[in-house]
């Protein structure tokens, strides 16, 4: 990764109240956090976790 952010954190959560708990109660609340940007996949095309290398 390169470029504005520093840190992906990839998360799947139930609904937008767990949404709003992981952001607002536990994300913001730490030290070094100064902001955050979500991005929400709308639809999967393809899911593979691994690749050759």
């Amino acid at each position: 990764m390169n470029g504005t952010y520093d840190f992906l954190l990839r998360i799947a959560i139930k609904d937008m109240e767990e949404y709003n708990r992981v952001l607002m109660v536990k994300l913001s609340k730490l030290k070094n956090v100064r902001t955050m940007h979500t991005f929400f996949v709308m639809s999967e095309l393809k899911y593979e976790t691994a690749y050759e290398l």
